[in-house]
């Protein structure tokens, strides 16, 4: 190949054309999405068109591939470019040398290829615009009128864009951006985790991540300036020093509860984005998931993801704080020794029957983790081709939970952490609930799984970019019938649906928007049908918002036939 390629790049593209080729002898599966992502329309479509037309998706393909080649083209004063910058050589060589098997190091070049390609097209864009602006200007200023200065720039603009200087500048700041990205992403540093971890290991469950970034939250020692009041509340109250000092730390402990959620939200929401924009710019899903994750966990640290999560945890806590001075001025006491009171309380020992009490409850759990376990092993057997379509998270996310409440299991049995023993506030109700409640998630899913027949997907990623640029994103439990339906479990009790309401009509939006919006993912020209499955029964009032949401499609019109399925599996 001559010109703007070197032979190694022909190679890469050739590799490139007969690994996608590869994918048209394999039904559509998670890793079509994880591997091309937006990267190419053409591409996308062109499998998904394939249904048996093994011949005509294979041109398609092909032709998509040599169209994403041919872009990459820079023409250098009239002529094809002379090969990639040498900046540019090193980020491929670097790629190739942290030790990543060949089809990954394959994909992350092409990845880093159609990134620089990218920046040339915007730094060529602006460089257009700077041109026409001071070019049109110059004429008019020597008496042309605005349309003839305009026309006659517009004319000019090519044979500038195409000139030596205007051709270095698109080179060095397109090689620039590509270098900084690929820095700042922390690309190399994944490819040597990707080349140096076994298979299987290297991607952490986010449940253990969530749980590891909830416990660094903890660590923050003062209070947000919206709970002021609150805190003014207690000092002025009138109480001893001791009891003042309580009641703080009592706040203190609420609002780092109730700073638990919003942190976890922020992390799975920026988490899924971070997975959507790297799949669409190629990366393969587990290099995916590991920039996604490094991503999340630096965002997470930010100054703006703090104040997100410190205004909903501080809102919440004053909410809380209210209803606590309610019932202490209705019993006729200060404000500061109601919370004193509960916070000696929640620092007692554990007692020998709450011991007790913590240990079954710790029990149950391994025992519903064991019957998981067996309903999964049991839809292996009877359906192995899941193992390859996205069964690995739940076994993932099993075993994390049998990390999880081993710790926990551990700790009751000993009676004492740190030396110092065990108390109400370590041990409690709510304490346990995070992992009851993911339990008893991977526990419907699976169940879900086992009464559902031609299971296509599971636990996919899909996203969409709205018209106005802002990126959504959501993971579908199950996909069925090769793409046609999506399935939702929830496994909470009806009691409890009413308080996690906006968060699932949040959701139910979320995804009536994705599969309407990102035509990727219809299917005979239709999108998908959407099913939420309440495996322990639905709140009623719950079950009509959920097929009441109706969305708009893009010229604003009500969308009535697309919506939301509700069945209850009780």
């Amino acid at each position: 190949m001559r010109g703007f390629f070197s032979d190694d790049l022909a190679v890469l593209f050739r590799r490139l054309r007969d690994d996608s080729v590869e994918l048209l002898h394999r039904r559509l599966g998670r890793d079509l999405h994880d591997a091309y992502g937006d990267n190419s329309d053409q591409l996308r479509h062109a499998i998904r068109r394939f249904e048996g037309g093994e011949q005509r998706g294979e041109q398609q393909i092909v032709a998509a591939a040599g169209e994403a080649e041919r872009s990459l083209r820079s023409p250098v004063n009239g002529r094809e470019g002379h090969g990639l910058p040498e900046a540019i050589r090193r980020l491929l060589t670097s790629s190739r040398a942290a030790g990543a098997d060949a089809r990954t190091t394959t994909r992350v070049e092409r990845a880093i290829l159609d990134h620089y390609s990218e920046q040339r097209r915007v730094r060529e864009s602006q460089l257009r615009r700077e041109f026409l602006n001071n070019k049109s200007s110059e004429l008019q200023e020597r008496g042309d009128s605005a349309d003839t200065a305009h026309a006659s720039a517009l004319s000019q603009a090519g044979e500038y864009l195409h000139g030596e200087r205007a051709q270095q500048l698109i080179t060095r700041d397109a090689t620039a951006r590509t270098a900084e990205w690929v820095d700042r992403i922390g690309l190399i540093p994944v490819l040597r985790e990707v080349g140096t971890s076994p298979a299987g290991i290297l991607s952490r469950h986010a449940d253990d991540m969530l749980e590891r970034f909830a416990t660094q939250g903890a660590q923050v020692d003062q209070l947000p300036k919206g709970l002021k009041q609150a805190v003014d509340r207690i000092e002025n109250s009138g109480a001893d020093a001791r009891t003042v000092a309580d009641a703080r730390a009592l706040l203190h402990d609420r609002y780092h509860d109730y700073r638990r959620q919003p942190m976890v939200n922020t992390y799975r929401d920026t988490l899924l984005e971070q997975r959507a924009e790297f799949a669409r710019r190629g990366f393969p899903s587990h290099v995916a998931d590991r920039l996604a994750e490094r991503q999340t966990e630096a965002f997470a640290q930010t100054a703006k993801a703090q104040r997100m999560i410190d205004g909903v945890a501080a809102n919440n806590t004053n909410q809380w704080f209210n209803k606590m001075q309610t019932a202490a001025e209705r019993d006729g006491v200060s404000i500061a020794d109601r919370l004193a009171d509960t916070h000696r309380y929640e620092q007692q020992p554990l007692s020998a029957a709450e011991l007790r009490a913590a240990s079954e409850k710790l029990t149950a759990m391994h025992q519903r983790l064991d019957a998981t376990q067996e309903r999964l092993t049991a839809l292996l057997e009877r359906s192995p081709e899941l193992a390859d379509k996205g069964a690995d998270r739940w076994q993932a996310g099993i075993d994390t939970y049998r990390k999880i409440v081993t710790r926990f299991e551990d700790t009751v049995q000993n009676g004492t952490t740190g030396g110092d023993p065990i108390t109400r506030r370590m041990i409690n109700e709510a304490a346990l609930q995070g992992p009851g409640a993911g339990i008893r998630g991977f526990e419907g899913e699976v169940t879900m799984a086992q009464k559902l027949d031609n299971i296509h997907n599971l636990g996919p990623l899909v996203d969409v970019r709205t018209p106005t640029g802002t990126p959504m994103a959501s993971e579908v439990d199950i996909v069925t019938d090769g793409g046609r339906v999506w399935h939702e479990v929830k496994t909470n009790d009806p009691d409890s649906q009413r308080s996690f309401q906006k968060e699932l009509e949040a959701q139910a939006r979320r995804q009536l928007a994705i599969s309407h919006m990102n035509t990727e993912y219809w299917v005979d020209g239709k999108p998908p049908q959407l099913k939420m499955h309440f495996m322990n029964g639905v709140n009623q009032t719950v079950k009509s918002r959920l097929e009441a949401l109706r969305i708009e499609d893009e010229n604003g019109h009500i969308v009535d036939s697309h919506r939301i399925e509700v069945f209850d599996e009780s």
